[in-house]
């Protein structure tokens, strides 16, 4: 009886801790063809994309480290997030183009690591018609006055090798 009441105790505690599950948000663009997928699993926060439903970039790693928290670890939990649309255009100084159509959805994704600190940051993330992007905002939280961006381990795993063209500006500074 105890041999099988130790194991039952084992089984339980491996089937509660297999079942934490990542949570993943994905955003689609307003006309349904762009998604982009954010996961925060066990292997931290990553994200992919996809056009009409197949992936040009799998599971990539999104983090930075800063001087004061690590952003992207897999010690984070999602404290919720907000979907919003827009559908606005702006006047560019420069370019051909006299009006720039601003067209997307997005989600604002809030996160707090599980560490001591507690450190909280969101990822802003957006599905356009062609493209989607994403940015880093750290809300205000007591103890944290400034920081400095020590790294950052954003990476793309493209699905396949493709074709890229660049413009070469001459030097990095543009």
């Amino acid at each position: 009886m105890f041999r099988t009441g130790v194991s039952l105790i084992a089984l339980t505690v491996f089937l509660a801790a297999g079942a934490v599950q990542a949570e993943t948000v994905t955003v689609t663009s307003p006309n349904g063809r762009v998604a982009i997928a954010v996961d925060q699993g066990a292997g931290g926060l990553s994200y992919s994309v996809s056009i009409d439903g197949k992936a040009v970039i799998t599971p990539s790693p999104l983090n930075l480290n800063l001087d004061i928290a690590y952003v992207g670890g897999s010690g984070a939990k999602v404290l919720g997030h907000t979907e919003t649309s827009s559908n606005t255009t702006w006047k560019p100084v420069v370019g051909k183009a006299a009006v720039v159509a601003d067209h997307y959805n997005q989600s604002d994704i809030a996160f707090q690591n599980t560490d001591p600190k507690g450190f909280k940051y969101d990822l802003i993330v957006r599905a356009y018609d062609n493209g989607v992007a994403f940015r880093y905002a750290v809300p205000e939280q007591a103890g944290v006055e400034n920081f400095h961006v020590k790294s950052e381990g954003t990476q793309f795993f493209f699905a396949a090798d493709y074709d890229c063209w660049g413009a070469n500006m001459g030097s990095a500074y543009t």
